[in-house]
């Protein structure tokens, strides 16, 4: 769970997901999440820093800090000299400089839109994202 960030915070709407901007990320205590749906679709894919292990649609929203500020971005919106949030399986969490941003060039792959409660933030591919 994150202090800055609620269960119904922000507003379960996209534009108030990519809007929520905020100046720390504090982890409280990890929180068993129950997953609700996971629709499969096909997308181009991207990655970074050469870990093509974690792959994400461009569209995929994912925390990261940008200057002095964490916020939510599409992947698609990752630029190099941004820090992606980096969360371990104990819970402790890293902010990792993105040195590079990797389209892939071959064909849609399979990607999933996962759903989950009571929060909307997840860990994939070791970085957390939300689920909007």
């Amino acid at each position: 769970s994150l202090a800055e960030m609620g269960p119904d915070s922000p507003d379960d709407d996209m534009p108030a997901v990519l809007a929520w901007d905020h100046s720390s990320l504090t982890f409280n205590e990890l929180v068993e999440t129950t997953v609700d749906a996971i629709g499969p679709k096909f997308n181009q894919t991207m990655f970074f820093n050469s870990r093509s292990e974690a792959k994400f649609s461009p569209t995929q929203p994912l925390y990261i800090r940008r200057g002095d500020s964490f916020r939510v971005v599409t992947s698609g919106s990752v630029v190099e000299g941004d820090f992606l949030v980096r969360v371990s399986e104990s819970g402790e969490y890293e902010e990792e400089l993105v040195e590079s941003v990797t389209m892939d060039s071959g064909e849609a792959e399979i990607t999933y839109q996962i759903s989950c409660e009571p929060y909307d933030w997840f860990v994939a591919g070791g970085y957390l994202v939300h689920n909007k």
